[in-house]
């Protein structure tokens, strides 16, 4: 799950099996919201947490 950090509002969601993720895995995800967020906000500050 990806949270906007000062709403607290959800941004993105993923359902999968119970198997970890891979980081290859998560890397794909979280570079496909990065990019969706860059074309609709490009001066955003965007600070990745973990």
């Amino acid at each position: 799950m990806i949270f906007e950090g000062l709403s607290g509002a959800l941004v993105a969601a993923v359902l999968r099996s119970s198997m970890r993720p891979t980081g290859a895995e998560n890397t794909m995800i979280l570079k496909r919201v990065l990019e969706r967020i860059r074309r609709h906000f490009p001066d955003t500050h965007i600070l990745v947490r973990g």
